[in-house]
């Protein structure tokens, strides 16, 4: 699951964002990281940007040489994006499979 899923304008990079999520294994084992999707929508709830990340573009630092979420530990992901515009009013977070 994910928590604290904060969104915000990047204080450097003009026209970016900052994604901040706590992300957590709550199976009783460990397992690969999953595909992470954010989505943006519009006030009408139609999507206007999406992406996918796989682990090796989410992890870093000593989290880099990880091959498993380990289970019940959060993990701190923080993620710098292109701002989708001004339309993009709202946003969530997914998770997949890993796909190789």
């Amino acid at each position: 699951k994910s928590n604290n899923l904060v969104v915000r304008s990047h204080p450097t990079q003009r026209k970016s964002l900052i994604i901040d999520t706590v992300i957590v294994n709550e199976a009783a084992f460990n397992q690969a990281f999953p595909d992470l999707a954010l989505y943006f929508s519009d006030i009408n709830k139609n999507i206007v940007a999406q992406r996918l990340f796989q682990a090796k573009e989410y992890l870093s630092g000593d989290l880099a040489s990880w091959h498993e979420m380990p289970s019940q530990q959060p993990i701190h992901i923080s993620l710098e994006i292109v701002d989708p515009g001004k339309e993009a009013v709202n946003y969530s977070l997914k998770f997949f499979s890993p796909q190789p």
